[in-house]
């Protein structure tokens, strides 16, 4: 993300690759989902692992091409020990979290405290380093912080509902895997026919009122998953929270200028500010 706004300078460019971005982040946690379904029913669930591996190397192969050639314009070391304490910190709040329910004692909370510990431990770095991975004060900006929110809520619903309606089609209504993926087809649909759309709305309507609108039918569409019942009809609540769920996100994540085209100037680490 950091190379987006190098790579594409111009104004209308890099709101075009942002636009891109934005459009196959969304639509490959969709289409995962779904072609999941189908890779289960024709092989085996075990090789959707391989689909990562196969698309990083891929990446490997492609980045040599596609990218332009360049030089550091200075000597910079990396955040290793932040690099260290944020990646075992979650991972170690993660694994924790992940035995709730099943186990209990030092086996949870141990790693539960010891991610706390890490993660603050990553705090403390990042404010004393020359060159801090996360550098702190780029959270700070209100509207940067508004629209980091808005993407992490949008991607905790997106996540809740792939997680938890995969589990209520299969064990609840004994759906098969196949099936199960074939029921997220109408988000897909719903997700690039609202992707197609969500700039001349902006341009309509402005970012705010797109936002506001987006998390309302966001909310609303969570709102209507969240009443499935034992007996509830895919046609009913299902399908319209599928529908309205896609869309609204879709909206509530308007696109974004990079510094220079705001305006902005940069800190001598590169980051915006008096924007």
């Amino acid at each position: 993300m950091s190379m987006v706004g190098l790579l594409y300078p111009d104004q209308d460019d890099y709101s075009r690759s942002m636009a891109v971005w934005g459009t196959l982040a969304a639509l490959g946690a969709t289409s995962g989902t779904v072609l999941s379904g189908v890779l289960s029913a024709a092989v085996s669930w075990r090789w959707e692992f391989a689909v990562p591996v196969l698309l990083s190397l891929a990446g490997l192969v492609w980045a040599g091409r596609l990218l332009p050639a360049s030089q550091p314009a200075a000597k910079r070391t990396l955040d290793v020990p932040g690099s260290v304490l944020i990646t075992g910190g979650l991972t170690a709040l993660t694994y924790g979290l992940a035995g709730v329910g099943t186990a209990s004692g030092a086996v949870v909370w141990g790693p539960i405290a010891a991610g706390c510990l890490l993660l603050a431990a990553f705090v403390v770095v990042e404010l004393r380093t020359a060159n801090p991975l996360v550098p702190l004060t780029f959270l700070v900006e209100p509207k940067r912080g508004l629209a980091l929110w808005v993407v992490m809520l949008g991607s905790a619903g997106m996540s809740s509902i792939f997680y938890f309606l995969s589990l209520y089609l299969q064990q609840v209504r004994g759906a098969s895997p196949l099936l199960t993926s074939a029921a997220f087809i109408p988000f897909s649909c719903a997700q690039l026919t609202a992707g197609s759309q969500a700039g001349k709305a902006i341009r309509r309507f402005g970012a705010r009122t797109v936002l506001a609108c987006g998390l309302l039918l966001s909310g609303a569409g969570l709102l209507l998953i969240s009443r499935l019942g034992q007996h509830s009809s895919y046609a009913g609540p299902i399908l319209i929270g599928l529908l309205l769920f896609p869309i609204g996100i879709v909206g509530s994540s308007p696109g974004r200028r990079s510094p220079r085209q705001r305006g902005c100037r940069t800190t001598r680490r590169g980051w915006p500010e008096g924007c």
